[in-house]
């Protein structure tokens, strides 16, 4: 466990995490699914998650909250997968074509050059990103499910 750190402040470390967690995935990925996934999954989840946390902040004002370290590294890990193995380069997506992952799109050029779209998709890569979108939610919400809030005298 940490050390017991404010609630205010976690409260607004989190809100921060979550504003640059969105901005570097849409950073990563600025496609049409990526935007599908941040307006209909992360955006509403993000939004319960803070709303949580403020709400348990307003009626714990002087509380000091706990967290534990090793979630956190596997919220990075899972959410560096996603960010990976997310949509990066969706030409031709609207006619039935798989999207390149951000990993392809950093390790090779191919699909750049060949508008033709017959490069080949490194497919498990491709199907592994719902997967760690998945992996990367739970993360979040046991993170928050595990925290241990202490109430402070007055």
């Amino acid at each position: 466990m940490s050390k017991a750190i404010a609630l205010k402040q976690f409260t607004r470390y989190f809100c921060i995490y979550t504003v640059a967690s969105l901005f570097v995935y849409l950073l990563t990925s600025f496609t049409s699914p990526a935007g599908i996934i941040v307006i209909f999954v992360l955006l509403p989840f993000y939004s319960l998650c803070v709303a949580s946390i403020v709400s348990t902040n307003l009626k714990n004002r002087h509380a000091t909250v706990r967290y534990n370290k090793y979630l956190l590294g596997c919220i990075l890990l899972f959410q560096g997968i996603k960010i990976l193995t997310s949509p990066a380069s969706c030409y031709g997506w609207y006619q039935g074509r798989s999207c390149y992952s951000f990993i392809q799109e950093l390790f090779s050029n191919e699909n750049l050059n060949d508008f033709a779209n017959k490069t080949p998709h490194w497919e498990t890569v491709e199907t592994s990103f719902p997967i760690a979108l998945v992996l990367y939610l739970i993360a979040i919400v046991i993170f928050l499910a595990t925290l241990r809030i202490h109430k402070v005298a007055e």
